[in-house]
């Protein structure tokens, strides 16, 4: 038993020495095949007989070397290559009319091969000369100027009718400076390199594998950049108390400031055009930002506002609306904006906190009559288009939505705009008469309404959309006073409602008007106090799964503190403490002096020139209208299914509108981008959690 034990142990070990070596063998690497193409001639090229068929072979290979490229005709070897470069001109003159096989073998120094092949026509008949491939500059544009520094985008068209695309070559004033052997011809040109002060001339040369060229050329001129200096003296306080904050970092660009102890900071720059203050504050204080277009020669003196953090905080239900309105104007704008301003605004959304995108896109009154009604998704407009969205673009933007985890609200409305009018009277006439309205105008109302929304309605289904919003301002419709009965009222939203639902499984709101006092609006006239709810019937309110109200006037209190709209907003919340349904705040709030006590909002484009010269840019009545209100959600005990901000844009300029000053309206319109209300929006839809 002794003497066996050394050879077990001895047996043991040469079994495992030997299992090991198999495994080594196993985890070595696999050598690989050499790779081989045919550059030219092309697959399916024809040759007349006695012309010279030129070959260029490409052979690689990745983990060792090429021993053999062996090209064949028909399976006879007519030429080899033992080192590259592969060229070989065969001459046809012995060889036959009718197709041939060509292939080319390729052996590497461990034994791996390939092969490729082409076919080829060799005839009796004249075979015209190949055509030049195309070449075309689609950007930039011939004569464009660029300041030094600046990025240049190329982008180049090149085909070939009868042949493939082997090199795209870019020149500079001669030189080639980039190349491309596959689509796109696309490349962004730092202008510091290889271009000259003064006019350039670009280039562009094509070859295809026929051996045809083409080439085009284009000027474009660089200008040194222009020195424009301005400076920015800043100042950070606290909201809550007015006090200076010392010692905080203060971001603008790639610059950064620190505040004194009269919390002062500045920066001097030669970068002009729209920029971002912003800073993280402390852990106590909700980050500030504040975005202005900045121009050269200029002084800028910018207080910086930081709002206190909130105790308490009620995170809210998983189905709390955090929501944004994709852009804060009207329907005449969506085609227009579609669809780079939506674009821009979902990109920029992505660190809202949002929840929930919308977009306000209501039917067009077309004709108007006193017994008669009719609506489209195009308006009766003659020098611009004003349509709706279609349905494959409400398509893609909920494509977009969902793409980011966001909800997607549907909304809708009636507006009338340069309607056909049968009887002399504009559509607001007759439906604002305060009269009762005829039961065949009910039932054009109810038809054309409900036949453009259930269109819209199947395509919400389709996509998952969570919520439908009926529209707002429909107070004509809303209660009972304009119909022969309230039967009829009742019936035509049910019926509504019945065929919105048939097609249609998601949920249906509708917002009214709240005026809780009598406000001057933003043109200059007054609107009446009014709680559209209360002209709702019970049968009414029970058709739908929530209503929203605009909140806009919340207080007659000139510049008033965010503990005074926190106090007012209380006031409407409570208003509603016995609504037997949900309610989801829509806010409007221009940034300007006196959007607290101002009814409506301010447009980015249309009302340019009209309204918005009336008023002041106020940057943090916007901001503190936005802290109260929502602080005031926060607390309440009212039954609050959301909260949606109009809105959110993000887009700098509508040529279409020019010569209007377009700065001056997103400087003054109710879109919070850039401003400090956003971080305000960002601050509480975050604390409310998921």
């Amino acid at each position: 038993m002794k003497r066996s034990l050394p050879f077990i142990l001895t047996f043991f070990l040469l079994l495992t020495w030997h299992c090991s070596d198999d495994e080594e063998e196993k985890n070595e690497p696999q050598p690989k095949p050499p790779v081989v193409e045919f550059i030219s001639p092309r697959d399916g090229a024809f040759f007349k007989k006695g012309s010279t068929i030129s070959f260029e072979i490409e052979a690689s290979d990745e983990d060792g070397k090429i021993v053999l490229v062996d090209l064949k005709i028909d399976g006879e070897s007519v030429h080899q290559w033992q080192t590259g470069p592969f060229i070989y001109d065969l001459d046809t003159k012995d060889m036959e009319g009718g197709d041939y096989v060509i292939e080319c073998f390729v052996e590497d120094d461990q034994g791996e091969s390939s092969t490729e092949s082409v076919s080829i026509t060799i005839t009796e008949e004249d075979v015209p000369d190949p055509i030049a491939p195309y070449v075309a500059f689609i950007a930039p544009e011939d004569g464009a100027v660029y300041e030094r520094g600046s990025t240049i985008s190329f982008e180049i068209e090149a085909s070939d009718e009868d042949g493939n695309i082997l090199l795209v070559d870019l020149l500079f004033n001669g030189n080639s400076v980039h190349y491309w052997e596959v689509e796109p011809y696309t490349v962004d040109w730092d202008s510091n390199h290889h271009l000259e002060i003064g006019e350039n001339t670009v280039e562009c040369r094509v070859d295809d594998d026929q051996g045809k060229s083409s080439k085009v050329s284009i000027s474009i001129i660089i200008t040194e950049p222009v020195v424009a200096n301005y400076t920015i003296n800043g100042i950070l306080k606290s909201a809550e108390t007015n006090s200076f904050l010392e010692n905080i970092e203060v971001i603008f660009g790639e610059m950064s400031s620190t505040t004194n102890a009269e919390g002062k900071f500045s920066f001097e720059t030669n970068n002009t055009g729209v920029g971002t203050l912003h800073s993280e504050v402390s852990y106590d204080y909700i980050p500030v930002q504040y975005s202005w277009e900045f121009e050269e020669n200029e002084t800028y003196d910018i207080s910086l506002m930081a709002y206190p953090k909130v105790s308490g905080i009620n995170t809210q239900n998983s189905d709390f609306i955090k929501g944004v309105s994709l852009f804060d104007a009207g329907p005449w704008m969506g085609q227009d904006l579609y669809p780079d301003a939506f674009k821009q605004t979902f990109e920029r959304l992505e660190d809202m906190n949002a929840n929930t995108v919308t977009v306000f896109d209501p039917v067009f009154v077309t004709v108007a009559g006193e017994d008669s009604v009719a609506m489209s998704t195009s308006a009766n407009i003659t020098y611009y288009a004003w349509d709706m969205l279609s349905q494959n673009q409400y398509k893609t933007l909920s494509d977009e939505a969902s793409a980011r985890n966001l909800n997607m609200m549907y909304w809708f409305g009636v507006w009338p705009q340069d309607e056909k009018q049968l009887d002399g009277k504009s559509f607001n006439e007759i439906v604002f008469s305060g009269q009762k309205l005829s039961d065949s105008f009910w039932e054009d109302w109810f038809s054309e309404y409900t036949r453009i929304l259930k269109e819209y309605a199947q395509t919400a289904e389709s996509k998952n959309v969570e919520w439908i919003s009926l529209g707002h301002g429909l107070s004509y419709a809303t209660s009972p006073q304009a119909f022969s009965s309230v039967t009829l009222y009742e019936t035509s939203w049910s019926n509504l409602i019945s065929e919105i639902k048939s097609v249609y499984t998601g949920k249906i709101a509708y917002f009214g008007v709240v005026r809780p006092f009598t406000a001057l609006n933003y043109s200059g006239s007054y609107e009446g106090a009014f709680f559209e709810d209360e002209s709702y019937s019970d049968g009414f309110i029970d058709l739908f799964d929530a209503f929203g109200i605009v909140v806009s006037n919340v207080t007659e209190i000139q510049n008033p503190t965010v503990s005074q709209i926190k106090s007012e907003m209380d006031g409407i919340l409570n208003h509603y403490s016995g609504f037997s349904k949900p309610l989801i705040l829509w806010v409007w709030a221009p940034s300007v002096d006196g959007a607290a006590n101002t009814y409506g909002h301010l447009e980015p484009v249309l009302d340019v020139s009209r309204d918005a010269d009336r008023w002041s840019v106020d940057f943090y009545e916007q901001a503190d209208l936005y802290h109260g209100i929502l602080q005031s959600v926060n607390e309440s005990s009212v039954n609050i299914q959301g909260i949606v901000s109009h809105g959110y844009m993000y887009y700098d300029r509508f040529t279409k509108y020019e010569p209007r000053n377009m700065n001056t309206a997103f400087e003054k319109a109710a879109s919070v981008r850039g401003k400090p209300a956003e971080k305000i929006i960002q601050y509480w839809y975050g604390a409310y959690g998921n």
